[in-house]
């Protein structure tokens, strides 16, 4: 906690249920520094297309709208990625997302940065870690090859 800011228990809570309901309830769960810069809570869920009865691509970019990350500041998320594999099919990772836009505040930029470390270790069962600073890392494509990467590492 090199920043100071606390993670409110509800955090990791939420990640339980994101991952551990059946069938799935949420696709995302969306997280952000409180005003007064002490503490990391949930901003908002995302439900799944169990719930929706949409698919990936369409979830996905519902999740990277500028509703729910901001075009002008930073939020952390936790999001349960949907892929495909000629191997296997269907395939998901939980990621952990650092939306760190460059229009944010630079102070901003620093405590979410700053921060990370606090709500990763608090979010266990995240399968991979994501950071991205524009649109284009923004982009489904890029987001799959980063989860594909990291697959063929294990």
């Amino acid at each position: 906690m090199a920043s100071g800011v606390s993670v409110d228990p509800a955090c990791s809570a939420e990640l339980l249920t994101l991952i551990r309901a059946s069938p799935r309830q949420y696709r995302a769960v969306i997280y952000r520094v409180s005003a007064d810069l002490r503490t990391i809570v949930v901003e908002r869920v995302l439900p799944s297309s169990n719930i929706t009865g949409r698919g990936a691509l369409e979830d996905w970019k519902e999740f990277t709208s500028s509703e729910n990350l901001p075009r002008n500041d930073c939020r952390y998320a936790v999001y349960d990625f949907e892929f495909e594999t000629a191997e296997t099919g269907k395939k998901n990772k939980i990621i952990f997302l650092l939306w760190s836009p460059a229009a944010a505040p630079i102070k901003s930029k620093m405590v979410y940065t700053s921060s990370r470390q606090a709500i990763v270790s608090a979010l266990d069962g995240v399968q991979k870690e994501v950071q991205a600073t524009d649109e284009e890392e923004l982009e489904y494509s890029w987001v799959e090859s980063q989860v594909r990467l990291a697959s063929s590492a294990r």
